[in-house]
Order: structure tokens, then C-alpha cells, then sequence
């Protein structure tokens, strides 16, 4: 059942985790140090700078894997220690992935991560299973955005892991939450006092979306036209629709429906009491005072 050694009595199932995490860090460590896993493309990047060299960040962007031996959820916003370079530090997580179908980008290997791509929100991190109910790491293009409570020094690409040390360290659970490594930081110092402003700049260019949804009624079919409505409900009054001018419309459920649902687009305001005039791409006279959704997508840190 297990072993007495030098540290105390040490169970199967420790020798087991400890054996798993020692292959996932000697993994990510090669990785980390063969080639860059990013695509620095955004200007608050650390474009330009080595990857590996020994730097001062306060937030990065990291690959992440969850650890298949915690059992508690691990929610975006939360706070948790990260283990790295030789401090342990409490920070806030945000996960996200590729959008599903999507490559990050063109060229993109699997699990580099992009700046010019755009990435769904995930509300927490999960963990797959496959068909048998093993659970397994999360998929290779997953993404974790770290915001230290303090700056710390450590080389750009090492590996990390995140702990949930808050817990009873006599509770018969792993307190090992995920892993992985980091992939790019900012290339500002956060101690500058100049470049407090550079620390939301760099936020803003990793491109993380949750996609919202606004209900809308048609409301009635212009004269002349089976294509054209005006449409009410979502907005108020006096609102600046500028921001969803192209948008697409869809008839509410419709949005899956392939060739079979109508798309509609967002044309302009009609009047000032909050209607809107959307252009479907084929006719809706069957349609009329059906409910409408828009959809669209607000990014975390824009």
C-alpha cells in the first residue's frame, strides 16, 4: 500500500502523481527550451525580446494542462499560487482556447498561441475524458492569462505549476492544480512608473471573447421588399448602434440552421426610439413578429 522513506510514509497514489508530474515537467522543459511558442505579433508583446532570458513581468500568457488527480473546479478569476522560477505567488487566472475549428492563425503549429487570432472565454478549466471515462490533460490549445499579485524575476519560457495550497494539507486530496509553461510576457518593466499604462495595453492585445446575444422582434417587412425589416427590442432609446452596424441577425434558435434560416445584417438605425433596419439574405415574409437574436462578441479586456 506504500513505502516508509526519508520524508515519512509515501502511498501508492503519491508515487503515482509524482510520476506524472515528473513527465509533464520534463516535457514542457524541452519544449520551453527547443522554439518560441508564441506569435508576438501585438505590439504590447514582448516582441523583439529572447525568449528564455531572465526578466521581471507581472502578468503573462501561459500554455496550461490541468492535472488530472485535483478534483475541485478551477473557475477564470480565481485566485491561486503559482509556483515559477524560485517564488511562490498568488495570481488571478483567466483560461481561453482556440476558437472551435480554428488554427490560431495561419501557420500556427498546435499549441502556439497568436495575437492576431480571437479566443473563446472558457469559464473554467476542464479536463476531457475519453470514450472509457479515463480523464485526461486539457487540450494542447489551451491558454491561461496570469496576473501576479506581485512582479517576479525567472526566465520568459519556464514552466510553472498552480496550487490550491490554501487547502487542509491533511485532506486526502491533490492540491496540485495545473501546469504548464509560459509563452509571452510584456516587455515593459512593471516597476516603471511610466509604464503603468502599458500593463492594460498588453491585456487588450490578447484577443479573449465571450460571445453575447441581444433578443429583438421583427416587427414589420418594408413595402416592396421580402428581404428588408425593422426590427425593435434590442436597443433603447436614443442608444449608438454604431458599434453592431454588420452584425449578423439571426431568427431566434436560427443561428445553426444553415442554408435553411435566413441570415439577416444590421444595416443602420431607423429613428430615434431605439429601432433597427436588417437586411436578410432571403426572404422573411414568413417571419413576421418572430423573435430575433443578435449576436456578437465583447472581449474581455478591450
Amino acid at each position: 500500500a506504500g513505502a516508509l522513506t526519508a520524508d515519512g510514509f509515501v502511498t501508492q497514489r503519491d508515487i503515482v502523481q509524482r510520476a506524472e508530474l515528473t513527465q509533464a515537467f520534463s516535457f514542457e522543459l524541452s519544449e520551453a527550451s527547443g522554439s518560441s511558442t508564441s506569435d508576438n505579433g501585438a505590439g504590447g508583446s514582448a516582441a523583439g525580446r529572447t525568449r528564455g532570458v531572465i526578466g521581471t513581468f507581472d502578468r503573462c500568457v501561459a500554455s496550461t494542462s490541468r492535472i488530472s488527480f485535483f478534483k475541485e473546479n478551477i473557475e477564470s478569476g480565481c485566485k491561486i499560487h503559482v509556483t515559477l522560477g524560485y517564488v511562490t505567488v498568488l495570481a488571478q487566472v483567466f483560461f481561453f482556447s482556440k476558437e472551435q475549428g480554428e488554427a490560431g492563425g495561419p501557420g500556427t503549429p498546435v499549441g502556439a498561441f497568436n495575437f492576431s487570432a480571437d479566443y473563446c472565454h472558457l469559464p473554467e478549466l476542464q479536463a476531457t475524458a475519453s470514450g472509457d471515462g479515463e480523464v485526461k490533460e486539457s487540450s494542447p490549445d489551451v491558454f491561461v492569462v496570469m496576473i501576479f499579485d506581485k512582479p517576479v524575476t525567472c526566465p520568459t519560457n519556464t514552466a510553472y505549476i498552480a496550487s490550491r495550497l490554501d487547502l487542509d494539507v491533511h485532506t486526502k486530496q491533490c492540491r496540485l492544480a495545473f501546469f504548464g509553461t509560459i509563452v509571452d510576457v510584456p516587455a515593459h518593466d512593471p516597476f516603471d512608473p511610466l509604464a503603468k499604462g502599458l500593463a492594460h495595453e498588453y491585456l487588450k492585445g490578447i484577443r479573449v471573447y465571450k460571445t453575447k446575444r441581444k433578443t429583438g422582434k421583427l416587427e414589420r417587412i418594408e413595402k416592396g421588399s421580402e428581404t428588408t425589416c425593422i426590427a425593435s427590442g434590442f436597443f433603447k432609446k436614443d442608444s449608438d448602434i454604431s458599434k453592431f452596424v454588420g452584425l449578423n441577425v439571426y431568427p431566434t434558435g436560427g443561428e445553426d440552421g444553415g442554408s435553411k434560416s435566413p441570415v439577416g445584417t444590421l444595416v443602420s438605425s431607423f429613428g430615434k426610439s431605439g429601432k433597427v433596419k436588417v437586411e436578410f439574405d432571403s426572404s422573411i415574409a414568413h417571419l413576421l413578429n418572430a423573435e430575433l437574436e443578435l449576436c456578437f462578441k465583447k472581449y474581455t479586456w478591450a
